[in-house]
């Protein structure tokens, strides 16, 4: 089995048109949970928000309580900068983004990519401890997160 449909879009409502599959490594992983509990329980790491660059994920924002800020993961820190334009100072406010983290792995394989990155965290179950792998300050260094 390569997958399981789950959705045909259609124009003409018969069973024609384009198909919509859930990969059978997902089928596999969310089928005994479903049996089990009667739904899907997912792990959650506690971040919000991330882009992606050429270094990684850039975490910009965690869950309050979360997973990730209890296990110490940074995030852009918020500066005040003052300018001065003619006879006018002003001050504006704004993100340090050199002070965030940035995620390249997760239990030694790469996640550089924000699919790859949430496809490893969906593997695990809450109360699982995965091994983020982080750019902090120009050096590598691996953080233990306890997945809620």
């Amino acid at each position: 089995m390569i997958g399981m449909n789950t959705a045909i879009a259609s124009r003409v409502e018969q069973s024609s048109g384009v198909g919509f599959a859930i990969p059978s490594n997902t089928v596999q992983r969310i089928v005994p949970q479903i049996l089990q509990n009667g739904k899907v329980v997912r792990a959650d790491i506690g971040i919000e928000r991330a882009f992606e660059t050429e270094e990684g994920l850039v975490v910009l924002r965690l869950t309050p309580g979360g997973a990730a800020e209890k296990a110490g993961i940074q995030v852009p820190k918020v500066v005040k900068v003052r300018e001065r334009r003619g006879p006018i100072t002003y001050e504006k406010t704004g993100l340090d983004r050199s002070t965030a983290d940035v995620i390249v792995a997760v239990n030694g394989k790469p996640a550089k990519k924000a699919e790859d990155f949430i496809a490893l965290v969906e593997e695990n179950t809450p109360g699982d401890r995965l091994v983020l792998t982080l750019l902090r300050g120009g050096k590598q260094i691996d953080v233990p997160v306890v997945l809620n």
